[in-house]
């Protein structure tokens, strides 16, 4: 067996030699230089890269994933960059605008003082439906156009001062309305969860735009006509191409119920809601500032004066003057209508004047003092009833106001008493010549 063995495995096998002290020394040494060799290489793959280790050269590889985090940091500064640059120009037409109109504001408050109420005449164009809640003039002066809670909308020549209704009006009440620069288009607004576009000459029905999920209560063209802006009760802020007559996208913050909305220029707007809130929106970078802590209820209504002043009325009684660059109001007027809600604002673009409505039985005109930053009473007219909407045209002759036994929003009080219509407000004397004319142009046509 011993020869089978040894010629199947081989023979003459060499002994293992015992190794001796010194060489257990050199066997040690060998792995501490190993492992540490593999120490430094892992390192170094995890921090700077592999050390690739030559007679008398040290090459380094570039790390993979310090590319990468510096193609992201080259990303985001780049990002930063475009935002700031995009920030920085926006600020600059801002600017530019407010270079000309917030130091000086016309003098129009004067027009509507004293004088102007000893020589007043109040012409009524009642409502034998349900009361109208919203009223807008066109930029010619030349058209108005209301709407009621009977879901009607009609169309009023303002020379002649007769109305013609629209076709396929909505049963549903009408909270808010607004025209396109041009005038060719009308939207719609309310209960119905939907907007209606309209064309102004054919008064026919153009195409509903649905998405909302609530009442629609504010509407606001841009001034290029191409983009609509609707705030709803679903409290949410939705933009449509009107061109295409399509959905754009949703903007939120308000975290209740937003009731009125209005136009800036260059994709700057703002809103008011039930949350007491005044929010500035920049649709070009998608964000918004929040105006808060100086009203205690809701906020009706809201209007720039310029580019840079915007007034608020609230449902406390308050109201406030703003500055888009500061935090707290400039002024607050406290009481402003005897305690009673603010139903309504009407601004004159960049001028000293505007106006407010409630139900305490006056029309009160204000006045902005930009030298003192403050708001002061210029007078009253007397007005029995809720005034939900007013306008006056682009020649300030006159004031239209839209009066009812209701709020616009709800039906919570009412005062059956009260004559619902149309209300034109002017000077005796133009009231006058107006009524010549029409008898002059009546007479001519019998003839």
């Amino acid at each position: 067996m011993t020869n089978l063995s040894s010629s199947l495995f081989g023979t003459n096998r060499r002994p293992k030699r015992k190794l001796s002290t010194s060489d257990n020394h050199l066997s040690t040494k060998k792995k501490l230089t190993f492992s540490q060799s593999k120490k430094q290489i892992y390192l170094n793959e995890k921090n700077i890269g592999t050390k690739i280790i030559g007679e008398n050269k040290i090459k380094t590889q570039p790390n993979k994933t310090q590319t990468i985090t510096q193609e992201k940091q080259k990303q985001k500064q780049t990002q930063t960059q475009t935002q700031t640059q995009t920030q920085t120009q926006q600020k600059q037409k801002i600017s530019s605008h407010e270079n000309k109109s917030t130091k000086t504001l016309k003098q129009i408050s004067t027009l509507f003082d004293n004088s102007f109420l000893n020589q007043l005449a109040i012409e009524i164009k009642r409502n034998r439906g349900l009361p109208f809640t919203s009223l807008i003039i066109d930029k010619t002066g030349r058209n108005a156009y209301t709407g009621s809670k009977s879901g009607v909308i009609f169309k009023w020549d303002l020379i002649s001062r007769q109305k013609k209704k629209f076709q396929g009006s909505n049963r549903k009440s009408i909270l808010c309305l607004a025209i396109s620069d041009c005038g060719k288009f009308l939207a719609s607004g309310g209960f119905q969860h939907s907007i209606s576009i309209w064309d102004t000459q054919t008064m026919k029905l153009i195409r509903n735009l649905r998405g909302h999920s609530g009442v629609v209560s504010g509407l606001a063209f841009s001034k290029e006509d191409t983009i609509l802006y609707s705030c709803s009760f679903d409290h949410h802020i939705k933009i449509w191409n009107i061109q295409e007559m399509e959905f754009q996208k949703t903007l939120e913050g308000h975290i209740s119920d937003c009731l009125s909305i209005d136009y800036l220029c260059g994709g700057v707007f703002i809103t008011s809601g039930f949350d007491k809130t005044c929010r500035l929106w920049d649709t070009n970078t998608n964000s918004h500032v929040a105006f808060q802590n100086a009203h205690q209820a809701a906020i009706d209504c809201v209007k720039f004066v310029n580019n840079q002043l915007f007034v608020a009325g609230s449902q406390d009684g308050n109201i406030s003057l703003w500055d888009i660059n500061k935090d707290k109001p400039l002024s607050i007027i406290k009481n402003a209508h005897k305690g009673k809600w603010v139903c309504s604002i009407q601004i004159i673009p960049n001028s000293d004047c505007f106006f407010s409505g409630s139900y305490d039985g006056y029309l009160r005109i204000w006045k902005i003092s930009l030298s003192e930053l403050k708001i002061s009473k210029v007078s009253k007219i007397p007005i029995d009833g809720f005034i939900n909407s007013i306008a006056v045209p682009p020649d300030n002759s006159y004031i239209m106001l839209a009066v009812s036994q209701e709020h616009r929003l709800g039906r919570w009080f009412r005062l059956p008493k009260i004559k619902s219509g149309l209300y034109f407000i002017e000077k005796k004397i133009k009231l006058k010549q107006e009524n010549q004319i029409k008898s002059i142009s009546t007479s001519n046509s019998k003839l």
